[in-house]
């Protein structure tokens, strides 16, 4: 008993600093009371900046010009398949470049208990959200809503830029099993941020629709080669 207890206090004392995890716990209540103040921030400086304030005055342009954004689509769906699979192989080498420069870009999300529960308890579920239900919502909050609110004032670049960096953001979050939310402080998602500028260029040049296919194509891409690769392994 003794022991096992010296042993313990000399591996805790051996830890290494930098495999310390660093990331900031919050409860549900204060995360989504930070991320109210900080849009409720946002919005006061953008009207303050006599930049925001006649877009704001007509809700109804707003939701028409959204909505028709929404039903949008310019091209033929397959040539968006074709762009995003191209565009996924790049993004796997700018990972792997990311990763030798010794960077964490992954997706912290799947390190959520409520992501290891669903995927262990209900995975038919979990693809169907991966593959289905977040693309199309992602793509509705990130892109149609951002894009059907700011553009008109000529806000596409910067709109592009900040939405894509809270797209990222949010993929550098994950979710414990008391409802807690950890904000991680040791990761970069760079990939994020290309895979947001990438949709909101779709969103823009060829409409929702295809945006929301490009999502879909990249995340059936990366599970595809997650289910070679555990195959692979498992010979």
């Amino acid at each position: 008993m003794c022991n096992n207890c010296c042993m313990k206090h000399l591996n805790e004392e051996n830890v290494d600093p930098q495999e310390v995890e660093r990331k900031i716990t919050l409860s549900r209540r204060s995360f989504m009371l930070s991320t109210i103040g900080a849009g409720l921030a946002a919005a006061t400086v953008g009207i303050a900046s006599g930049k925001a304030d006649k877009q704001l005055e007509d809700t109804d342009a707003v939701v028409d010009r959204t909505i028709e954004r929404a039903m949008t689509s310019h091209r033929n769906i397959l040539i968006t398949i074709i762009e995003t699979m191209a565009f996924e192989r790049g993004q796997e080498y700018l990972s792997k470049f990311i990763d030798k420069l010794g960077i964490n870009s992954g997706n912290r999300v799947e390190e959520s208990d409520v992501h290891y529960v669903l995927e262990e308890n209900h995975p038919a579920l979990m693809r169907i959200k991966d593959l289905l239900a977040m693309p199309i919502a992602e793509e509705a909050m990130f892109r149609c809503m951002a894009s059907g609110v700011f553009v008109e004032k000529g806000f596409g670049l910067k709109t592009g830029i900040a939405s894509s960096l809270v797209f990222a953001a949010a993929h550098n979050l994950s979710k414990n099993e008391d409802n807690s939310i950890n904000i991680h402080l040791d990761s970069a998602p760079l990939t994020h941020i290309t895979l947001g500028m990438y949709l909101w260029y779709l969103m823009q040049q060829e409409g929702y629709i295809n945006a929301v296919v490009g999502h879909i194509t990249h995340n059936s891409m990366i599970e595809i080669y997650d289910l070679l690769g555990s195959l692979k392994r498992d010979k």
